[in-house]
């Protein structure tokens, strides 16, 4: 496994489910930039009040047809392994919320302005993940480096170095 980082920006990602995971993911691609389109016979509140594409059907793979992303969020066990292996057929990327079949595995995200940060156990302990996220992003908040600031640290930090130099080109003239 290798870990990526994949820009959404004008993609088509198809999600696979109608509830709260759905949801939650569909939120996220787009803030991604990318162009989501829903296949559920059910969608929840949340889903319906979304500015994306929405069938409102049961799956079949022609959904698939010029996706660039498929993210399934059913719990359907044969469902879900079918469309990974319709995902597989087309080239299309997929990731599923409860199987480890698909080709990606999502990672537990901490970001901050400067830094995203990636976590994973490869499915095995969510809650740990969980954990970890938690206390680095506890972490993370404590620690925030202005230019400024910067700027200070590295001018000292050569400062130093030609104190430095400068002491041992004394006790070379002794």
């Amino acid at each position: 496994m290798m870990p990526w980082l994949i820009n959404f920006k004008d993609k088509t990602v198809v999600i696979v489910g109608g509830g709260a995971v759905a949801s939650r993911k569909a939120l996220q691609f787009l803030k991604e930039g990318a162009k989501v389109k829903i296949i559920a016979s059910r969608i929840d509140r949340k889903l319906e009040a979304l500015e994306v594409e929405k069938y409102l059907t049961d799956y079949q793979p022609k959904y698939l047809q010029n996706a660039f992303f498929v993210y399934i969020a059913t719990d359907d066990r044969e469902l879900n392994n079918q469309i990974i292996r319709d995902a597989d057929e087309l080239g299309v990327l997929c990731a599923c919320a409860t199987s480890s079949m698909a080709s990606l595995k999502a990672m537990k995200v901490v970001e901050t302005e400067n830094l995203l940060l990636g976590i994973s156990t490869k499915g095995q302990y969510p809650a740990f993940t969980k954990k970890l996220a938690y206390e680095l992003e506890q972490y993370l908040s404590l620690i925030h480096i202005s230019e400024p600031t910067r700027q200070a640290e590295i001018s000292y930090a050569v400062f130093c170095l030609k104190k430095k130099k400068k002491k041992k080109r004394k006790k070379h003239r002794r």
